[in-house]
């Protein structure tokens, strides 16, 4: 992804073709707290804290990326407040995503179980369910994606 240097270059070329005095902070996180959708970024010997994940605090819809910790960030800042939003991160841990009220992590691990206990009609009647090594796929499924949501 990018470096520290690469990532304020792009973002001076950006601030200086299209924003109005747009403040602006790329460091590394340093630390998240993902109950209060915060993090800690650090640039030059500075500690930037609760750096909002999400626009819009009090609420748990729409995305939430969740930065790794190490990773490259870029932050900017809310309007005429002292608070701070990250926009973009190099690498990302988890992420969470609700959208018209569905929990998408809900959605996706739903459906693996259902096709997990699948039962076919045939000629010759209803299957019993699943072949054990298409069943151990379908598991192998569900912990990746167990390690890219979080769980509400």
């Amino acid at each position: 992804m990018w470096n520290d240097n690469e990532l304020r270059q792009l973002l001076s070329s950006f601030v200086k073709d299209h924003g109005n005095g747009i403040a602006t902070l790329a460091g590394t996180v340093k630390d998240v707290n993902i109950k209060k959708c915060t993090c800690t970024i650090s640039d030059d010997g500075a500690d930037y804290f609760n750096v909002r994940l999400k626009p819009v605090t009090g609420t748990n819809k729409g995305l939430l990326k969740v930065p790794k910790k190490g990773s490259h960030a870029l932050a900017v800042k809310i309007e005429e407040s002292e608070q701070w939003m990250l926009i973009a991160c190099s690498e990302i841990d988890k992420i969470e995503m609700i959208v018209n009220e569905e929990d998408i992590y809900s959605i996706v691990t739903e459906l693996i179980d259902q096709i997990k206990e699948l039962k076919l009609l045939t000629d010759t009647g209803t299957t019993m369910g699943m072949d054990p090594i298409s069943l151990l796929g379908f598991e192998k499924l569900g912990q990746r994606i167990d390690k890219i949501f979080l769980k509400l």
